[in-house]
């Protein structure tokens, strides 16, 4: 491939010159590229602001042809990983690629994900701060909120709660040894008034939680460090094993759907028991006149105590029915509401988050592309969302932003429609025939 290498040089001297010409060269020697131009920079401004940089841009322009951009180091490119994204972007509307004259690492995102972070913040701290939670971790201490059946003594380290720790032992002894299942586990421990360290219920998913959790052998585990016999276990490493092999065996096989997640998650609740509801999935199959095998997938909305504690009376929406009706909803209450200030300020604490949002899309996506999952078009399309946020930010006419995206609604991707019904302080109550939407202090 025709190759043109974007350098910066040190210093101005012959040496450094020199030695740059000669890691170009050998580069494309070594990898069968055909050297065409190379353009050295000492500009230690940003890249827009580099006149050997604009020279670069407009010399592929000019072309019109396909190059490989080398590059000696991924810094030249930004100081952060979005700087060096969105350079990249430049050179992919021009048809051009760019790497990193590495033998270890050529691909500059990789790159940039070992030298480099997100925007504001720092590296070293990242770093150090993370190497002093693995120490911590490695001695066995306590980061976090201690595990339902332990507390925190006064060294650091877990220390069993005699009647939390009963419970545990209740649980992993109706499920390996009395066979009973998650829900009726729950069931069970509801009926005797036995509740969860915050007073609740407890529930399926939180029976197996339990049921999961090496802690209760005296492991922990934290920031990838695995330390057993760290602390007093509480059941023993056999009746451990045989949860796990009963949870493997009670597993189905061939009906596992992967679906998006549920768009409303986290804001609806029952308006008979004020619990939450959760999306539920299910796959139907049937046979045709002629024989042949169907399926589809459906996906509801159910109430979590009927769900998983075996209470409250049933009732079920179909998910696009219920996101339907609130976003309906939605609509009503901006065409409702006048840019009054205190909106207003609402309003910009709300797009402060969706930039963020919009920021964090881009950092994962910008790994699953270094890790070969994404293409780099997905990684523009995130560029021009998180752009599209931040002048949302500067707008005047905030509450037009968001009628806009409420307007535009089914253009938008399914997470992006999850984030922004997440910003919002709503509550949706959910009873067998309405669904009520609980606005701003309504």
């Amino acid at each position: 491939m025709r190759a043109i290498g974007y350098f910066k040089a040190k210093s101005a001297d012959d040496v450094s010159i020199n030695e740059i010409k000669s890691i170009f060269h050998n580069y494309c020697e070594l990898n069968l590229h055909v050297p065409v131009k190379l353009f050295i920079s000492n500009n230690n401004s940003s890249l827009n602001k580099d006149p050997e940089y604009l020279n670069l841009l407009e010399f592929i322009r000019n072309e019109k042809s396909e190059y490989l951009v080398v590059i000696n180091d991924v810094r030249d490119l930004g100081s952060d990983i979005e700087d060096v994204a969105r350079a990249i972007a430049v050179f992919h509307q021009l048809n051009s690629l760019v790497k990193c004259a590495s033998e270890d690492y050529p691909d500059p995102i990789q790159n940039a994900f070992r030298v480099l972070r997100p925007k504001g913040v720092s590296l070293t701290r990242s770093a150090s701060i993370k190497n002093i939670m693995q120490v911590k971790a490695m001695e066995g201490k306590v980061l976090g909120r201690p595990p339902y059946g332990y507390e925190i003594n006064g060294d650091g380290f877990l220390e069993p709660v005699k009647n939390e720790a009963s419970v545990v032992e209740l649980i992993f002894k109706l499920y390996t040894k009395d066979q009973i299942g998650l829900r009726l586990i729950a069931q069970h421990l509801n009926d005797r008034q036995l509740t969860t360290r915050k007073g609740s219920r407890w529930s399926n998913v939180g029976i197996r939680d339990v049921l999961k959790n090496p802690v209760y052998l005296g492991t922990y585990t934290r920031y990838g460090v695995q330390r057993p016999n760290s602390h007093e276990p509480i059941i023993s490493a056999e009746v451990f094993r045989m949860a796990k092999e009963q949870t493997a065996q009670r597993k189905p096989t061939g009906r596992v759907v992967n679906t998006e997640p549920f768009m409303l998650s986290g804001i609806l609740y029952c308006s008979g028991c004020d619990n939450k509801m959760m999306g539920v999935t299910r796959r139907q199959t049937w046979k045709t006149k002629d024989g042949k095998r169907q399926s589809a997938v459906y996906k509801y909305y159910q109430c979590q105590s009927k769900n998983n504690l075996s209470v409250c009376d049933y009732h079920t929406w179909k998910s696009s029915m219920l996101e339907e009706n609130v976003v309906m909803q939605l609509k009503y209450k901006f065409d409702s509401i006048n840019n009054t200030e205190d909106r207003l300020e609402e309003l910009q604490i709300i797009n402060k988050t969706l930039v963020k949002n919009a920021e964090r899309r881009l950092f994962k996506d910008l790994k699953l592309y270094s890790d070969g999952k994404k293409e780099f078009g997905h990684i523009i399309r995130r560029l021009a969302d998180l752009d599209n946020q931040r002048s949302n930010l500067k707008s005047k006419d905030k509450l037009k932003d968001f009628k806009e995206i409420i307007t535009n609604w089914d253009d938008l991707d399914e997470q992006m429609k999850r984030e922004f019904i997440s910003v919002w302080n709503i509550k949706v109550f959910v009873s067998k025939e309405t669904a009520e939407v609980k606005f701003w202090g309504d």
